[in-house]
């Protein structure tokens, strides 16, 4: 680019800096009636999200003649708008001592019910029970068969929290837990990430070219599954790895081997053919205490939601973007089909906050007022599990 080329562009940014400036001083001005708006709503008692109203507004511009304006219109209105409601939410909020979101986690904060009875899905040599003497050591310790049952006894007070994981850095979420959260409605209180190191168990003996089925949790075997392809084994589901290694045990045939723990091998007297048969050597899998009540610790660092929103175009980002609006960093968004309402889903969010975060809760109260339903599964801190 030469000199003339330079000094060309330098006018064009500067013009641009110009056009920013004033832009910026009619953004101060409109944040500033956004207030009087609200003063004006509040006396009329009317909800602060008129969305006939926003609708209206942004049909307007896409019947503009400029195109520009056509274009690029509809999402600077929207943005603004979204803003507008944003700085309403928060002069209302303080004024709300009863949004249930907000009585919630004032009772949470407050308090504290101690864990003696901690229920597991797998037996002693589960990767579930490993996590649950780590964030729990010394307790009782309660094995069940099945996710619903761990979580069953939780709900009918037989226990005082569950140990279960949620997600796998290779394979993904346990659905089956999420479900089970969101149908008992209990609370996410703890969370640790453990690393996941599978192995290949087998009868005494036996080598890997003998082996033609495998047996494990579907999480595990999805973990394993390069292992699985290349020496053509066919998988079969165990409701956990310790189960598996314990079915290996009990068959005593060489045809069939286990993807397990090192405890289970050595409890079952099966032989470790394969000390590392996980696709991904960093593989971790995060475990979550599941309680009837919701406790928020004060260092609580992680805060997970369901929402449900208007099946209407535009109605996700518009959340993604309140969460950025407010510097809110998200690490998690999955979506889940709602079975009752085809093509209409939940949506389960975990983000970085803390309770003392008076923008998150701006969010929290924003949320609860514009979406169709949203929950707040719990707001809990990730354990450090060399603690």
């Amino acid at each position: 680019m030469n000199t003339n080329e330079q000094a060309g562009l330098t006018d064009i940014r500067r013009e641009i800096a110009d056009i920013d400036e004033e832009m910026l001083a009619l953004l101060s001005r409109r944040q500033n009636l956004a207030v009087a708006v609200y003063e004006q709503k509040k006396a009329d008692v009317q909800p602060i999200y008129d969305a006939e109203q926003e609708k209206y507004k942004l049909t307007q511009l896409n019947n503009a003649e400029d195109p520009l304006i056509r274009q690029y219109g509809p999402p600077l209105q929207a943005t603004l708008m979204r803003l507008s409601r944003a700085r309403q939410y928060a002069l209302a909020r303080p004024e709300s001592f009863d949004w249930e979101i907000g009585r919630l986690i004032r009772e949470g904060l407050t308090r504290k019910f101690p864990v003696q009875l901690v229920a597991t899905q797998g037996n002693a040599y589960s990767y579930s029970a490993k996590a649950a003497t780590k964030l729990f050591p010394g307790r009782a310790y309660f094995p069940h068969r099945t996710f619903e049952a761990a979580i069953m006894s939780v709900v009918r007070g037989e226990t005082d929290a569950a140990v279960l994981p949620l997600e796998n850095s290779t394979a993904g979420t346990v659905d089956d837990v999420y479900q089970l959260i969101q149908g008992t409605n209990l609370f996410i209180t703890d969370a640790i990430k453990l690393s996941v190191r599978h192995r290949l168990l087998a009868a005494p003996g036996t080598t890997k070219d003998q082996i033609r089925y495998v047996t494990s949790h579907r999480q595990a075997l999805a973990q394993c599954m390069r292992a699985i392809k290349e020496n053509n084994w066919q998988t079969v589901e165990a409701l956990n790895t310790a189960f598996a290694a314990q079915d290996v045990s009990e068959r005593k045939d060489p045809e069939w081997a286990a993807i397990g723990t090192e405890d289970a091998a050595e409890a079952y007297g099966l032989e470790i053919l394969d000390a590392a048969v996980s696709d991904i050597k960093e593989n971790q899998t995060r475990f979550v205490v599941v309680r009837r009540t919701l406790q928020i610790a004060p260092r609580a660092d992680t805060l997970s939601l369901l929402l449900r929103l208007p099946h209407s175009a535009g109605s996700l980002v518009s959340v993604m973007n309140l969460f950025s609006d407010h510097g809110i960093n998200l690490t998690k968004i999955q979506s889940s089909p709602i079975p009752r309402n085809p093509w209409e889903y939940y949506f389960y969010i975990d983000c970085e906050a803390h309770p003392d975060n008076p923008e998150v809760l701006d969010v929290l109260y924003q949320l609860q007022h514009e979406s169709t339903e949203l929950r707040l599964l719990g707001w809990y801190r990730e354990m450090d599990p060399e603690l």
